[in-house]
């Protein structure tokens, strides 16, 4: 018998690309990542001159204004953006020496690359880049106290300057439900204590919709910080961009949720016995936490017992929560420990563990065999490997990019 065979092709890493088929019955979900934005500098402009929620850029700076710009971690087509909103800052009479750049501090996360790089090289040379460091003294000021009587610190140039400016991605995030918009701005910008206070296991059992604690704190400080505009970015495949806002915090988080969630969220109730979950490099790079949230996606689409298959070229060394995992006799016995210690991939680890506890968990990546089985999954060196699992009896879900997609019911 003659079946009708669908076509998967699915790029992974940086570099790589798995093609292979399988009859179209047992194909239950085939999920493409999205398209990005071809005309990236006339889609920042244009958001720039028709802001949600109060007037435009332009129309909201005076010259001589001290900028400070929040541009966070894993934006992706940061010196793009910045390059855009240069030209509406400098039309509007600021100056380049009042302009200061900052990026958050982040637990775990690379830097950007230099979000400077396609400004002219004389304006580039005047504005600082600065990484906040939250643990050295006199960086930051007492900014107020929240509604709940607790005590916020922020960078010195924030509290100081005439015009605060975020940049960043807005994706579903395990802590915030939501990352984007103030979320650059605290706790990456505060201190020591502020920092400690976002490492987390996440909350499993909340939407990502539903309120969550720090992200109510970071909305507050926000507001109490006097933050005026917001430009923020959906992601797309790798390092592209999907969707653009800007304007004023809440409808820039608000539009910026709506788009995550048609972008990158899957509704399903129903479980497959197969998940191939191909995991690009993007704007974070290419790394553990990738791993982690490709596995949790897949986790809440396969069932119990079935086969989760992860595409990778990670060769990064894991952190120190997921080398706790092979101290332990089996992932589930490790989640424990991992709540007691909370290193910080305490969430990537966790994710990990509940994925290899729950299913099969199969991963191609650069990783040494040894370290891979020891991590209670199953290395795969050769995508040939991938066919003989798809030409298997089982029902089948593909996701691309699948460390940005979020699996709710």
């Amino acid at each position: 018998m003659t079946h009708d065979l669908a076509q998967i092709k699915l790029p992974f890493g940086v570099n790589g690309c798995f093609e292979g088929q399988l009859p179209r019955q047992r194909l239950f979900l085939n999920r493409p990542a999205p398209a990005t934005i071809d005309d990236l500098a006339g889609t920042v402009q244009h958001a720039l001159q028709s802001p949600l929620g109060m007037p435009s850029l332009a129309q909201s700076l005076v010259a001589g204004d001290r900028v400070v710009i929040v541009v966070d971690r894993g934006t992706p087509q940061a010196a793009t953006l910045v390059a855009e909103l240069w030209k509406v800052l400098s039309r509007a009479g600021v100056e380049a020496k009042d302009i200061v750049m900052l990026e958050p501090a982040a637990v775990r996360a690379p830097r950007l690359p230099d979000p400077r790089e396609l400004l002219p090289a004389e304006v580039a040379a005047q504005i600082p880049w600065i990484l906040h460091d939250p643990t050295e003294e006199g960086l930051c000021a007492y900014l107020a106290n929240t509604s709940s009587g607790e005590r916020v610190y922020l960078r010195n140039q924030v509290i100081d300057s005439d015009f605060v400016l975020l940049v960043g991605p807005i994706l579903q995030d395990p802590l915030l439900g939501f990352r984007g918009t103030a979320s650059a701005l605290y706790p990456g910008l505060s201190d020591t204590a502020a920092m400690r206070r976002s490492v987390g296991q996440g909350h499993e059992e909340l939407d990502a919709n539903d309120v969550r604690p720090l992200r109510q704190l970071i909305d507050e400080v926000s507001w109490l910080a006097g933050t005026q505009f917001c430009l923020g970015v959906v992601p797309g495949a790798t390092t592209g961009i999907h969707a653009v806002f800007a304007g004023a915090p809440d409808p820039v988080l608000r539009a910026g949720q709506e788009s995550a969630e048609r972008t990158w969220a899957i509704h399903s109730d129903d479980k497959v016995e197969l998940v191939i979950a191909a995991v690009e490099a993007d704007a974070t790079g290419h790394n553990w936490d990738q791993i982690g949230q490709a596995a949790d996606a897949a986790r809440h689409l396969v069932e119990r017992g079935g086969r989760i298959v992860i595409l990778s070229q990670v060769s990064e060394e894991p952190g120190p929560g997921v080398k706790l995992l092979r101290a332990h006799r089996s992932a589930k016995a490790a989640l424990k420990p991992l709540r007691t210690a909370m290193p910080p991939d305490v969430i990537t680890a966790g994710r990990i563990a509940r994925a290899a506890a729950w299913a099969r968990v199969y991963l191609l990546s650069a990783q040494p065999e040894t370290l891979v089985e020891e991590l209670f999954l199953y290395p795969i060196s050769e995508s040939v490997e991938v066919q003989r699992l798809l030409e298997s009896d089982c029902s089948t879900a593909v996701i691309a990019s699948a460390q940005h997609i979020c699996v709710q019911r």
